[in-house]
């Protein structure tokens, strides 16, 4: 009997629905039965007794976002094989590496089996954007990556991460961040330029944006993805708060992604990087999953 993987991921600008869809691909190609469900304004997502879940999210204060607890509380008490699968601009050093610790403990106390983890990267959208040579090279090896985790699926071997003791205790300081979340959310400023369009509102994961009258309005249950404010096609959308958050120069994984498919991939390991860039590089030129 083929192997029925049920991947539910949550996206915000787009890096994890990504390489969603290319791990869908890849399970397809090993003959699995997949499917995917992205949680997206609070919808419903059911499971199956006999799907392997596969949980992708972006790694928001070091933790999951809350749309991945919302899931994992609706989830009724199962037997389910579980795979996690987190996605950083990082990678898994610190302080990510107990990114999925609570969303595990969590899913255990309900009876699911978390049988493996993995740990993917994507150009980073937050505080500090990847250097140029390394968001194209992340994209070059997604493939392969989703290739390798595919293969390994199919196995029974138990694959968890352990992650460092002192970023279980970033990840509870980091908690705050959620809370300035929605702060960050509900306070929002919308400029002049903003045509009505209605695009945020449309691509908000968690519906915190309505379209009154015209203008956005913001709720209090952003999860700082910031996807709107990076989506608006005329830059309407900004932060009164956490400014230092937002890439000056915008985030648009397309271009990214187009750009990456035009040049030949070079795995060649630069020499001389700087330190905050350890975990990209371990993950492009070592392997690393």
């Amino acid at each position: 009997m083929n192997k029925s993987i049920h991947i539910v991921y949550f996206s915000g600008t787009g890096g994890t629905e990504y390489a969603a869809q290319l791990l869908r691909e890849k399970c397809s190609l090993e003959t699995m039965a997949v499917k995917v469900s992205k949680l997206y304004q609070n919808n419903h997502v059911e499971i199956n007794p006999e799907e392997t879940l596969m949980i992708m999210y972006p790694v928001y204060a070091a933790d999951a976002p809350r749309a991945i607890y919302s899931f994992i509380n609706s989830l009724p008490k199962g037997h389910n094989e579980v795979v996690i699968i987190p996605v950083s601009g990082g990678g898994n050093v610190s302080p990510n590496t107990a990114c999925s610790s609570q969303v595990k403990s969590k899913l255990k106390r309900k009876g699911y089996r978390v049988q493996k983890e993995y740990h993917l990267v994507m150009p980073s959208n937050f505080i500090m954007a990847t250097e140029d040579r390394f968001a194209l090279e992340l994209i070059h090896v997604l493939p392969n990556k989703c290739h390798m985790i595919a293969k390994e699926i199919l196995n029974e071997t138990i694959r968890l991460k352990k992650p460092l003791k002192r970023d279980h205790v970033i990840r509870v300081l980091c908690s705050l961040e959620k809370q300035g979340a929605k702060v960050f959310g509900k306070t929002m400023k919308v400029m002049d330029p903003c045509t009505g369009c209605g695009l945020c509102e449309k691509i908000c994961p968690k519906s915190n944006i309505k379209l009154i009258e015209g203008k956005p309005q913001f709720s209090w249950s952003c999860e700082l993805c910031m996807g709107c404010i990076y989506a608006c096609p005329v830059q309407a959308i900004k932060p009164r708060m956490m400014k230092s958050f937002v890439l000056k120069e915008g985030y648009d994984l397309n271009h990214i992604v187009e750009r990456a498919n035009q040049l030949e991939p070079n795995f060649e390991e630069p020499e001389n990087n700087k330190k905050h860039w350890d975990g990209v590089i371990d993950y492009i030129y070592h392997n690393e999953i």
